[in-house]
């Protein structure tokens, strides 16, 4: 929901229909996104980042490409695609949006396919965040209010939870209080309290409080490749990269959010943080779009 408006699958391919002016008596529309193929639209989500009277929403189909569509209270909004290249031609069942437009998370409901993918660059790039999730239906993803790095999933198989999403190699939990292994099709949190209802296949609504976890942003497997100092920090913080590779120096606030991004050079590289606020970061050094040397930063001011 948007703007007073509600935006679901059209009846026909390529089509998203918006019903305007709710809960008061309304009026129905509808506007084509040039999907590049016949094919309707499996998830629909809106950003709470939207820019006041500028909604932004994102589409996924069944045939696996994602759309962000910007202005969609306009009759004829844009649109881009922002589908992964490396993406499966399933069926998109969620796109979850982060701390800000540049996290994303999107998941596919079909066997045999890589059902979690994750952005950190607003779609630019994508990473199979999958981990060792077993090979079945992921129905829906949630981030964390507070932190984009401990994400929910409804699955074939219950509910599955991570509180660290940035890492090379992501790992997932069962949730096993409450629901088991029962089919779950749906998740909402409500930002007010951080409570969670999950909309299971035969047993009904089930709710839970989702505590922030003060440990996430602590990579569980830090690598000796990856020395900082000082730490904590105040002013500038050294980072030592030993291979002479092409690799970059990403740091994410609390909420996964991308705030500080440079191509590294060999040996010592010194970042200014006097402009940081006290908390939380993660440091990653990626190359070819993996975190291969993580670790957290404290910033005290």
């Amino acid at each position: 929901m948007f703007n007073n408006s509600v935006g679901y699958n059209g009846s026909n391919a390529n089509k998203i229909q918006r019903y305007s002016n709710v809960p008061n008596i309304g009026s129905s529309s509808r506007f084509t996104v040039p999907t590049g193929n016949i094919a309707y639209f499996s998830a629909i989500t809106y950003s709470r980042h939207s820019e006041v009277g500028e909604p932004t929403i994102y589409a996924g189909t069944n045939a696996g490409k994602l759309f962000r569509i910007e202005d969609a209270d306009e009759s004829s909004p844009e649109s881009f695609n922002i589908t992964g290249e490396e993406w499966p031609a399933g069926s998109i069942s969620s796109i979850a949006v982060g701390g800000s437009n540049d996290t994303l998370m999107v998941t596919f409901s079909n066997y045999g396919v890589i059902s979690v993918w994750q952005t950190y660059n607003a779609g630019e790039s994508w990473e199979n965040v999958e981990g060792n999730l077993p090979d079945m239906p992921v129905r829906w993803a949630i981030y964390h209010p507070q932190n984009s790095l401990q994400v929910l999933l409804a699955t074939e198989t219950g509910v599955w939870t991570t509180v660290n999403g940035g890492a090379a190699d992501v790992e997932w939990f069962p949730v096993s209080e409450g629901l088991g292994n029962v089919r779950v099709d749906m998740l909402r949190v409500r930002y007010a309290d951080n409570k969670v209802v999950a909309a299971s296949h035969g047993r009904g609504l089930h709710v839970a409080d989702w505590p922030l976890d003060i440990s996430v942003g602590i990579s569980r497997q830090e690598t000796s490749e990856l020395n900082i100092y000082p730490n904590p920090a105040t002013d500038f913080v050294n980072i030592e990269v030993p291979a002479n590779v092409s690799r970059t120096i990403v740091i994410r606030d609390i909420s996964g959010k991308i705030i500080h991004k440079e191509n590294s050079v060999k040996g010592v590289n010194t970042i200014n943080v006097e402009g940081f606020n006290s908390g939380v970061y993660t440091i990653s050094i990626i190359e070819n779009e993996r975190a291969v040397g993580e670790s957290k930063l404290m910033i005290s001011k």
